[in-house]
């Protein structure tokens, strides 16, 4: 016997070396060998990747190495205001002419269209169809435009300065102050601490047109640039794109040093400790800053393997403590961050509960004394890796269907960052062959560069509220003595497994089936009474999303149960499941890609969720039990309670959440079950047992719920866990109706003021409501209006009178509990502008009652549409949403071509009689100004 043994360990070491003579670490990473890349004779760098998904889409960036850290003191802003400029005049586009020519061919500005500016980098978005030839040639216009030909019109300018100033206003605030007093200490003696990208808002209203126009001709030059592209392409086709339009374009004769700055390193751990009267929650932050590396070398790759395993199980046990009874703060998350572009850091993140940072911070401290003392555990590292390698082969499977844009994005970092971009292939094969060899010795070896005094910076954020004391740099200084000096006990961890408890139950049977063959759904009914939808798609090759639905919700509780109801759900998702707390159901569900959560609305309930097609039995199981095991356990429902009355404590010290409170009062004319947020004393009346007692009332028939499965479904294995784990449970054929409350909005004109906060800022909201009797078509109509207002308000509110940095007009028709609709405008402004900017959206409003939609509007909300549909009848989640919304409504499964026929047939005629019905009488104004403005 011992002989065998020794063989089989000779075996084993064997295998584990085979393994690793396939690869050399000190081996260069190579490069994905479906990525092409190139160096123009002027230095300009492209990147062409083929992507099929999504279909006839390409993907364009143009990405400089310039931002707001390189700005002159006169020009600080102007990094942010050329990328603005960018979409206000160009050689080939005169003014607004890009964003109304790309909108005619179906490119939305703002999801399709945009840009950000960053300290170090500038990115320009485009996502265009391929199969528009004459909008894929004038995109690469817009990008060799952006690149070399911004004309920065003075009249454009001068109206471009009330865009970015509102832009700049809507970031004001508690978050920006705080902000304001920690970055010079988080970027200590360094240019990062001055040079926030939105600026110095005096230079933005004063500056001279030369000193933008210097900005640019310094630093966007080919040499700091590059064009990417990732799309459904001829890869030979683009690369001839990219040279007929950036070749010529000319290097400067002399160019200015492109400087990398540092941050420069302290000895001593630097301490912020700031408040503001508008903050909302206390929170720590811990920097260690450290020097970035590039990756380079397999040796590299490996440690950002053993990286991914440390922080797992580092924030495994954090997330232990926050569900613990007592819980020492809400949440905390460890992670190794860029900080700029040439440092990192290693960083915690905490909130905790008013008047204990000393004891959060000592929690946090201690967990990471414990690290440093005794590192992690075996079991732990098993579930580390389990879920490190899940999410590699989550990956690989869809190698062939991932979006074009998170390619793009890695190519992004690649030329910014230098990031490694060797392939899902290779990182998927490295991974699952390095995994098994590393050790628990090597990942507790990884924190070596942490826990240093030296390059650590502590911040402290919280509200300026009376009762509330914030800790001094000295009380913060002891919490890390005592924690050094302490005994601190190493974490005894177990294995934790997810099994079925007790004998299966008796399955039931499926007792009709019907079929859809134009929309490719399957339909299913229970012997429980349970309706079951199938759509069998190919969009992804690993990937189901669920969702079970019921018509019901808290509307049915009695007053006096009211937030027992309302909470129930999320206590029954912070319980666990079956035999299992939530610290044990998430260790237990390791490796697995599952999401199962129950939700409780206001008129609904359900499951909803998603699942690799490996892990369906698990996710059924899931399912099951969630109706006929939930449990609600004392320590999730005392850690809950304690962490929400934290949430809820100082949230109206925010104006902007103040405002939404008051709105939501006023629009259900201050019922006590409207909405608006809670108290503590609301919160003191959650009974735990009448949560769990009405949780399971909800669910107690399973007949009454609608189970929608879409994606990589195999319906002979399916079939039998529909039938073990849904027809099994109790159910029948009774079916609910959504429970009216008579919460309803206020009738005629209602206008109201309210004043929160100290910035100079308002936020406007416009709502009109009425009853009407509920129509699919007009629903989908109410968007083609909404496209339309958006594209006016913003030509009108922004463009014209530069009054707004954005602007949104939405709307809904519901069917429950009442047949209803509203419709609402919001936007935030300089308080003095409110008036005239209300009178302008109104005034857009009122052009459409009157006259209709204008040609060119129709033919450009039409292109968009038709555009969004295409991409989104590739995708699963559009799909389940859609067999829900037919469920709810109990309306006739929509084909794709139905919904391509809804867009053809939207009219000017048919959007201003809509608009003549849903903008009436019952209008509420809303405006939030700061204190003192009354």
């Amino acid at each position: 016997m011992k002989l065998i043994k020794l063989f089989v360990l000779f075996l084993s070491a064997l295998s584990l070396s085979l393994q690793a003579q396939q690869y050399h670490l000190s081996d260069k990473l190579p490069i994905d060998k479906d990525v092409r890349i190139g160096v123009l004779s002027n230095g300009l760098t492209y990147y062409i990747r083929k992507n099929s998904l999504p279909q006839n889409r390409v993907e364009l960036r143009l990405v400089v190495n310039a931002g707001s850290v390189l700005e002159d003191e006169d020009q600080r802003g102007l990094a942010h205001f050329t990328e603005h400029m960018a979409f206000n005049g160009t050689k080939h586009f005169e003014k607004n002419e890009l964003i109304s020519y790309l909108q005619s061919v179906g490119v939305k500005f703002g999801n399709d269209l945009n840009a950000y500016t960053s300290f170090d980098e500038t990115v320009y978005r485009l996502l265009v169809p391929t199969d528009n030839k004459d909008a894929l040639e004038k995109a690469f216009f817009v990008l060799e435009d952006w690149a070399h030909s911004i004309t920065f019109a003075p009249e454009e300018i001068e109206s471009e300065r009330g865009v970015i100033t509102e832009e700049w206003r809507i970031g004001r605030g508690a978050n920006q102050r705080l902000q304001d007093k920690y970055f010079p200490v988080l970027f200590y003696n360094s240019k990062y601490a001055e040079r926030l990208p939105i600026g110095k808002i005096d230079v933005i209203k004063t500056f001279k047109p030369e000193s933008i126009l210097q900005f640019y001709h310094n630093w966007y030059r080919p040499d700091l640039m590059a064009v990417i592209v990732v799309g459904d392409i001829d890869p030979d086709q683009y690369e001839r794109f990219i040279k007929e339009h950036f070749a010529n374009i000319p290097a400067p004769a002399k160019e200015m040093e492109r400087k990398i700055f540092e941050l420069p390193g302290h000895e001593k751990t630097l301490y912020s400790i700031n408040s503001d009267k508008e903050a909302t929650q206390t929170q720590v932050m811990i920097f260690n800053k450290i020097k970035h590396t590039n990756d380079s070398t397999l040796a590299d790759y490996r440690k950002f393997i053993v990286s991914q395993l440390y922080f797992f199980m580092f924030n495994q046990r954090f997330g232990d403590l926050a569900r613990s009874q007592n819980p020492p703060f809400i949440f905390a998350r460890a992670s190794e961050q860029s900080v700029t572009r040439n440092n990192d850091a290693f960083s915690v993140n905490f909130r905790v509960k008013e008047n204990t940072v000393e004891q959060g911070l000592k929690a946090v401290l201690i967990e990471l004394e414990r690290v440093k003392r005794y590192g992690f555990t075996e079991t732990e590292l098993e579930r580390a890796k389990k879920s490190v390698l899940k999410k590699y082969e989550k990956a690989y499977a869809e190698k062939d269907k991932s979006e074009s844009e998170g390619y793009a994005s890695e190519l992004i970092r690649n030329f910014l960052n230098k990031e490694a971009i060797p392939g899902i292939s290779f990182e998927y094969d490295f991974t699952k062959n390095q995994l098994p060899l590393i050790t628990l010795n090597e990942v507790n070896d990884y924190d070596s560069e942490f826990f240093t005094d030296s390059n650590r910076v502590v911040i402290v954020n919280g509200p300026d509220k009376e009762g509330i004391t914030l800790p001094t740099e000295e009380d913060l200084k002891k919490v890390n003595e005592t924690v050094l000096a302490s005994n601190v006990e190493p974490v005894i961890d177990k294995k934790v497994e997810f099994t079925w408890p007790g004998k299966l139950p008796a399955a039931g049977k499926i007792i009709k089936e019907e079929k859809n063959e134009k929309v490719g759904v399957t339909s299913w009914t229970l012997s429980n009474g349970a309706k079951v939808l199938l759509k069998p798609t190919d969009f992804k090759n690993n990937e189901i999303y669920a969702i079970a639905y019921s018509s019901g919700g808290y509307n049915f509780a009695e007053d006096k149960d009211y937030y027992s109801a309302l909470y129930s759900s999320a206590l029954i998702n912070e319980s666990g499941i079956s035999c299992l707390n939530k610290s044990d159901l998430i260790k237990a569900l390791a490796g697995k890609d599952i999401s199962v959560s129950p939700f409780v609305g206001s008129t609904n309930e359900g499951i909803s969720g998603h699942l690799d097609p490996k892990d369906t039995e698990v996710f059924f199981q899931l399912l099951n039990l969630y109706f006929s095991q939930a449990k609600i356990d004392t320590v999730a429902f005392n850690s809950f309670i304690s962490k929400t009355k934290t949430s809820l404590a100082t949230i109206k010290l925010n104006p902007q959440r103040y405002f939404d409170d008051q709105v939501a009062r006023i629009m259900s004319c201050n019922h006590p079950r409207g909405g608006g947020y809670p108290s503590e004393s609301d919160l003191d009346k959650i009974d735990y047992s009448k949560s769990l007692e009405f949780f399971k009332q909800r669910f107690a028939n399973a007949g009454d719920f609608t189970f929608v499965f879409v994606g990589n479904i195999d319906f002979d294995k399916i079939k039998p866990f529909i039938e073990t784990y849904i027809a099994s449970l109790p159910g029948n054929k009774s079916k609910e109706i959504a429970k009216d409350l008579g919460i309803r909005p206020p009738k005629g004109l209602v206008e109201k003021k309210v004043y929160k906060g100290t910035d100079s800022k308002s936020m406007v909201n416009l709502i009109f409501t009425g009853e009407c009797k509920y129509n699919a078509d007009e629903e989908f109509l109410l968007d083609a209006l909404n496209d339309v207002l958006n594209i006016k308000l913003m030509e009108s509110l922004r463009e014209k009178m530069g009054g707004v940095y954005g602007v949104r007009a939405s709307g809904r028709i519901s069917k429950f509990p009442y047949q209803n609709y509203q419709e609402r405008i919001s936007f935030q402004c300089s308080p003095e502008k409110a008036d005239s900017l209300i009178t302008a959206a109104l005034a857009e409003i009122e052009k459409i009652k009157q006259s209709g939609v204008e040609a060119k509007d129709l033919e450009k909300i039409k292109e968009t549409q038709k555009r969004e549909l295409e991409v989104n009848l590739k995708d699963n989640i559009f799909w389940t949403n859609e067999l829900v919304n037919d469920v709810v409504y109990s309306l006739p499964f929509t084909t794709s071509e139905k919904m391509f026929e809804q867009i053809n047939n939207i009219s000017s005629k048919d959007i201003k009689i809509l608009a003549n019905k849903y903008f009436g009488k019952n209008f509420v104004k809303l405006i939030l100004y700061p204190e003192g403005k009354n």
